[in-house]
């Protein structure tokens, strides 16, 4: 007996019906004054329960969705078909009711490391992967099949990494406030109205923008790493490194502005800054900044960056002259950077007992010297002008 949805592959025919949706086999319910059996097994003849017998009208659970069903038919009308003989219906696959897309991508997300070391999915609590309608906060629209997520409430649960409800075209909520999600790809979602994102690591280019909100809250946000973090949790940046900000030069055409003050909140100038990539000299050297962003298209808030130490140390050459230098990035595995007042004209280095192991001519105020034949331990290097002579050690990783 053929059952729910009938599709040709090749030579054979393939029947389906969708999770929850009605199975009607009223027709056989009551033939010449008996009471069909009905008895739903799996392909390998397990006994299964259907979610709902009224009448004849079977429905099955999305926790047999993926299963391949049949249906077994008795009467005593019929007494020659039973045992092996027994009415069948054909083999049929329970399929998802829930959109294929929007719960693949749910599912990847799911996945992904959260901020305290488990995954998204334990964070949110998913237990059955395969089961969207278990899935804690997120509501589905209703229907046979193509149901989509209507919206989702996943607020304060640890959550991290990208969420991406591109194409997620009938939601129309979501709040996802206070996790750690670093961007939210929102493409294509036109019913999308209520946007709650604040308290996460979001950056202008990575937040979904505020036009079509009627309420929308995405601020404030984490600050933005940057420089090398330490140990104890703050941040340093050596002079002549880069900050890199690109990312955040225009958003939707929209320039952002960004704006450097040191700990006091005076406003600097940076030594270099273009196309949102900053970079601070020698000058700097013991002081700590850090960075506002600000943009147009995000009228309600602004992002700023971590305070930065620009680290460094005085030196004092054999002629009583004070001179700033930066050796960077220390320790060094294999590039070994220098930024000094003077022009350095030879650098020379040194191994702990004396012995001169590499040497070069440099001419300029900066220089990057090549470590990467060196051992691992601990070297002085010694810079020169010719007359003046500064030294200082670095450690090759």
């Amino acid at each position: 007996m053929a059952v729910g949805h009938a599709k040709q592959e090749g030579n054979d025919v393939k029947y389906s019906i969708y999770a929850e949706e009605p199975l009607d086999l009223s027709s056989e319910l009551n033939v010449g004054g008996n009471v069909t059996a009905f008895v739903w097994k799996k392909a390998d003849g397990t006994v299964v329960l259907p979610t709902s017998s009224n009448n004849g009208v079977f429905t099955f659970s999305t926790g047999l969705i993926g299963e391949t069903l049949y249906g077994e038919l008795s009467s005593a009308s019929f007494p020659d078909f039973a045992g092996d003989k027994v009415f069948k219906t054909v083999k049929f696959t329970v399929l998802s009711p829930y959109n294929e897309e929007e719960v693949s991508k749910l599912i990847g997300f799911f996945g992904r490391p959260s901020m305290n070391g488990t995954n998204n999915g334990d964070c949110i609590g998913i237990s059955k992967m395969n089961d969207p309608s278990s899935w804690r906060g997120v509501e589905w629209t209703s229907g046979v099949s193509d149901r989509r997520v209507k919206s989702i409430s996943w607020a304060s649960l640890g959550i991290a990494d990208t969420l991406n409800i591109s194409n997620f075209v009938k939601l129309t909520s979501i709040d996802v406030a206070d996790n750690k999600l670093d961007k939210i790809v929102s493409a294509n979602t036109p019913l999308l109205k209520r946007g709650l994102f604040g308290s996460n690591q979001l950056k202008f280019s990575t937040m979904p923008t505020s036009t079509s909100f009627d309420e929308y809250s995405c601020f404030p946000q984490a600050k933005l790493e940057i420089g090398k973090k330490a140990e104890n949790g703050s941040y340093t940046l050596m002079a002549g490194e880069y900050v890199d900000l690109s990312s955040e030069v225009t958003v939707e055409g929209q320039a952002t502005n960004f704006t450097w003050k040191d700990e006091a909140g005076n406003t600097i100038t940076p030594t270099k800054g273009e196309n949102g990539r900053f970079a601070f000299n020698s000058d700097f050297i013991g002081r700590k900044l850090y960075c506002g962003l600000s943009n147009s298209k995000f009228p309600n808030g602004s992002i700023q960056t971590v305070i930065i130490a620009i680290p460094g140390s005085k030196f004092e050459s054999k002629f009583g002259k004070e001179v700033t230098i930066a050796v960077y990035p220390n320790p060094a595995s294999s590039i070994l950077k220098v930024e000094i007042d003077e022009v350095i004209r030879e650098y020379r280095i040194y191994s702990v007992s004396g012995v001169l192991m590499k040497s070069g001519t440099i001419n300029d105020f900066k220089a990057e010297i090549k470590v990467e034949t060196l051992t691992s331990g601990t070297y002085l290097l010694e810079l020169t002008d010719g007359a003046k002579v500064y030294r200082s050690k670095f450690i090759k990783q």
